[in-house]
Formats: C-alpha cells, structure tokens, sequence
C-alpha cells in the first residue's frame, strides 16, 4: 500500500503524463501569472495536526560553475522548521504551513509590495539571493496606477529607465518596497527597489522568462541572509526521482492564512509554504507554456515570484526554481478518483542565474 507521500508522487507523476495529451489536444483556457489558482495535487491528504517537520536532503553534488552558495546572516543560524515555537498549526486538505521563524532561511523570503502614491495596491514574494538583490517575476512589475476618471486601476508594465522615472515622481511615493520576513503583517526592516534587470519588456512577455532581479537600497542579505541556487536539469527523470516530495514552495499568497488559520493574520500577511512538494518536469513542447517547470506545491496568487527551493547534503537550502503561474487544463478524473483543472508552473533556473549572478557581483544598481 503506498504512504500518502509516494501515493501524492505517484498521481502527481501521472497527472503530467495525462497533462502532455491535454494542452495539445484541448488545451483550456490559461489563468494570467498571478491571477490563478492551484489546488492540492491530493484531496484526500489527512489532517497534519503534527509541528515535528523533518526536512530531507537531496544527494546532488555542488557544481561550482554553475551553482551558487547561499550565505547565512551575519548573526543568525538555520533552522530547518518554519514554524518557530508555535504549536497551534492544523492543516486540513491544504499542505501549507504559516512561516512563523524569523530565523534562516525563511527570514530571506519577504513581501514584495507596490505603493502608488503611498497606496498598497499590489503584492508579490521575493526572495533575497544577495546582500542587496532579491529575485521576483517579470509580471510583479506591472504597475497599477489610479485611474480617477474610470475610477479603475490601470496596469503598466515598466521597463527600467520608466521605473527610475517614477521613483522621482511624487517624491517617492510610488515605488516597490521589500519587506523582508514578513509575519502576521508585520516586518523588522524594508527596503525600497531602486533598480532592476528583466525577463520581460514591453514588446515581449514570455512565460518562460518571468523573472525579475531587482537591487535595493540597503544591504538586507547581510542581516537576513540570501539563498544560492543549484542549476538541476528536471528533464533528467533521475533527477525528478531524486528530489521528488524535497521541493519546498514559500509565499505569500492571497487565500492564506485561510479561515482556519486567522490567529496568523489576514490573508498573504503570513507566508505560507508547501514542504513535501515535486518538480514534474517542463511543460512539453508545443503548449503556451513550453519550457517552464510543472511543479505540484500548493499555492495561489500572491505566491508570484516564490523560491522553489531544497534542502541538500550539505545541509543548505537552495533556489532550485522560481514559481510563475498557475494554469486551467481540462478538467480531469485520475484513476484514484482525484479531479484537478488545475497545475502549476515556474521558470528554469538557467534563464534567471545569469542577471542573478551580475546582482552578486556588482554593487551598485543596474
């Protein structure tokens, strides 16, 4: 009989099988990133009244050409649960626990906020990944701006120059700030955007280069930590065997806390992360999303921009993807009675790893 871990493996492995037929028979239609909605790759998960979290490690050695170290706070250590001291945590059907620790790595995972005019109005996750850079999607830069003769948000993408720009205008008070750490609403430190470098422009938005690198105007990683990253080739079906139920998901999306856990904040106040999770593979050839991750992590919008990470054996945490979107299918019946129109996606960590690198190795804004 399987455990719930291999019985989740398992129809997850099939669901991608069923899903290369799907999007290139019938393929339906696809949410916007951000603006999708993902489900429990399984319904009939147990309620999960246990804190005790055990993070397994993935065996895959470092390769120092392409991989990056990640690097822990000046003074702090790594803890493995997300949880900290609380003990009140009861997830249903949903495999996201609160992030709750301050302490690394989840202290380098924040909210990613726009402000127009001193306004929240939109939200992603960014993740720290060096001193002062943190990693998002292409698609968190879009930029709502109140429209008082509609009395509607209109939504602009901005290229780099546009957004410097802005941050002229109004002294300051339209901007993306980084709020590291994020929990119940509340933050130690923030950090405002000042620059960034792009997969996307206005003439081309490609699901399979969002991704955004963007600098700050202050040094967190060296308070908070940052995390490397290890480039994994997911077509390798070893590769997905190996690291299968060892993906992590962390952010901070709209329907979490849900209901059930409204002592940890209103909704993407408190991040939430999905701890037994799998990358699948790339979404097959000849679909609108060829060549980015099919991943099974519970999420929702908000969660734009999340680190896709694992833990390896040398006991440190790495970006190994970056989630995007969540997209509709055809709805679906698998043998075990599971029904799901709905799968989620990321970027590879070869299209980002290069503007990552440059935000390592320089230190003023690009």
């Amino acid at each position: 009989m399987f455990s719930h871990t291999a019985t989740k493996r398992f129809w997850s492995i099939a669901l991608v099988s069923l899903l290369c037929v799907l999007v290139t028979s019938s393929f339906g239609a696809a949410i916007l990133p951000g603006s999708g909605s993902a489900i429990a790759q399984d319904s009939n998960t147990p309620d999960n009244d246990s804190t005790e979290i055990s993070i397994p490690t993935i065996e895959i050695p470092f390769n120092s050409e392409l991989d990056q170290p990640s690097e822990l706070p000046e003074e702090g250590e790594q803890i493995d649960s997300p949880l900290g001291e609380d003990s009140r945590v009861i997830i249903g059907r949903d495999d996201r626990y609160p992030v709750l620790s301050r302490q690394y790595p989840w202290s380098a995972v924040g909210r990613l906020e726009w402000r127009d005019r001193g306004q929240l109005t939109t939200t992603c996750t960014a993740t720290l990944i060096a001193a002062d850079a943190i990693l998002t999607n292409s698609h968190c830069l879009n930029y709502l701006r109140y429209n008082s003769s509609t009395r509607e948000f209109d939504k602009y993408f901005l290229e780099p120059s546009q957004y410097r720009q802005l941050l002229s205008m109004d002294n300051g008070q339209s901007k993306m700030v980084f709020k590291p750490s994020l929990i119940q609403g509340a933050s130690p430190d923030e950090a405002t955007v000042i620059s960034y470098e792009s997969g996307w422009t206005v003439q081309y938005q490609n699901s399979i280069d969002d991704w955004a690198v963007l600098k700050l105007d202050e040094p967190l990683g060296n308070y908070y930590g940052y995390l490397g990253w290890r480039a994994l080739d997911f077509t390798n079906s070893n590769v997905v065997n190996s690291t299968a139920e060892k993906i992590h998901l962390l952010g901070y999306a709209g329907d979490f806390p849900t209901p059930a856990l409204r002592q940890f904040g209103a909704p993407s106040e408190t991040a939430g992360i999905d701890l037994a999770s799998s990358i699948l593979g790339n979404w097959p050839t000849g679909t609108p999303y060829a060549g980015t991750l099919v991943h099974d992590c519970d999420t929702n919008p908000g969660a734009s921009g999340g680190p896709i990470l694992a833990k390896f054996n040398d006991n440190q945490y790495y970006i190994v993807g970056l989630h995007a979107q969540s997209t509709r299918i055809p709805a679906a019946t698998l043998p075990n009675g599971v029904t799901t129109n709905v799968i989620n996606g990321g970027v590879q960590l070869s299209r980002w790893a290069g503007a990552a690198t440059r935000a390592r190795n320089t230190s003023t804004s690009f």
